[in-house]
């Protein structure tokens, strides 16, 4: 095997033995300035967060309650201190002369810090707090909550004069922290239509307060509101039997009882025939007890001149 070396591969591996075992130093260097004394405020973790929801507002038919976290903060003096680097790189000259020789001069204008060293300068400040303690002030702090929240919600109507019309209760959840309360199916459910309404939000937290909110008849009024049992009781029955048609006529007796439990509990004279109407649907939907029931009550009014008494009969002694 031939062992001899070229001079210019002999010169290259003492280079890079030279470079490797003489790279320039780095050096490093520290400073700190006094800044004087300073101020901050942390949370006080010792205290209870609470979570609260004081205050709404109406777009469209929706309520909106921000959720609000409710901390305390702490005051604390400090010294302060700026802390500032200063890293000097020194030239390696033995490297950059090698380098030069191999590189035909280029080196040097690629490896400016072995050829010349380098220097950051003054930098890499740091804010450093020293000898930090509490004054002895504190503050409240209120942060939105924008996590997730479940709430209790309970709506009290009133009317015009301010007579307390019945409370609807609703269940609000959120995930973004801000509850939304569709205003518009839950006052559908009061007896009329309120003109003032008291709302009560407790949040399932254990760390939660309940709040009372009152909405007056400025925001309530220009609702588009419509239920069929604020109607006049002539208005609802025409609605009801209007509804109550098409299903006989299709049999679906079952989706008719509705209709009919609707009618009879409104305040208007209803004829004769309502009961065997009725009782059919209930036998024919298998309500075989209250069936019989309305059956004896069309038999009782009718006497025996009524259209249907022989059917009412045959119903009555079907087993």
């Amino acid at each position: 095997m031939n062992m001899t070396m070229t001079p210019l591969r002999t010169l290259a591996i003492v280079a890079i033995a030279i470079g490797l075992s003489a790279c320039g130093t780095t050096q490093s260097q520290f400073r700190e300035t006094p800044q004087g004394p300073g101020l901050t405020w942390r949370v006080d973790e010792s205290k209870q967060s609470i979570l609260a929801a004081p205050s709404a507002s109406l777009e469209g038919d929706t309520l909106l309650f921000p959720v609000e976290i409710r901390r305390v903060e702490r005051e604390f003096a400090f010294d302060g201190f700026v802390r500032e680097a200063l890293h000097t790189k020194s030239p390696d000259a033995v490297a950059a002369v090698t380098g030069s020789i191999l590189t035909l001069g280029t080196y040097c204008l690629i490896r400016t810090e072995e050829c010349f060293g380098e220097s950051t300068g003054w930098s890499e400040a740091q804010e450093i707090r020293r000898n930090e303690r509490p004054t002895g002030n504190s503050r409240p702090r209120v942060d939105p909550h924008t996590e997730a929240v479940t709430a209790d919600v309970l709506l009290q109507g009133k009317d015009a004069d301010g007579t307390v019309m019945g409370s609807v209760p609703a269940v609000v959840e959120t995930t973004d922290g801000t509850l939304r309360l569709p205003l518009t199916n839950l006052l559908q459910q009061f007896p009329q239509r309120p003109r003032h309404l008291d709302v009560l939000v407790t949040l399932r937290d254990p760390a939660a307060e309940p709040w009372h909110l009152e909405i007056g008849r400025e925001q309530l009024d220009p609702l588009a509101l419509s239920a069929e049992h604020w109607l006049p009781p002539t208005e609802r029955q025409a609605l009801a039997i209007a509804r109550l048609k098409p299903q006989l006529l299709a049999g679906d007796h079952r989706e008719a009882l509705a209709n009919f439990a609707q009618l009879e509990a409104l305040p208007v004279t209803l004829p004769v025939s309502f009961h065997f109407m009725y009782g059919r649907s209930l036998l024919m939907a298998g309500e075989r007890n209250r069936g019989r029931e309305q059956m004896q009550k069309y038999l009782a009014a009718a006497g025996e001149s009524g259209l249907y008494v022989a059917d009412a009969r045959a119903f009555l002694g079907a087993p």
